[in-house]
């Protein structure tokens, strides 16, 4: 259960970075 946490983490963290840089190619 922890690892998942950790990963979905890390997968919130990296889709963030997306959207910060989809908003900077609009």
């Amino acid at each position: 259960m922890d690892n998942f946490l950790q990963s979905n983490r890390e997968a919130r963290k990296q889709f963030q970075e997306f959207q910060d840089s989809v908003k900077l190619d609009l």
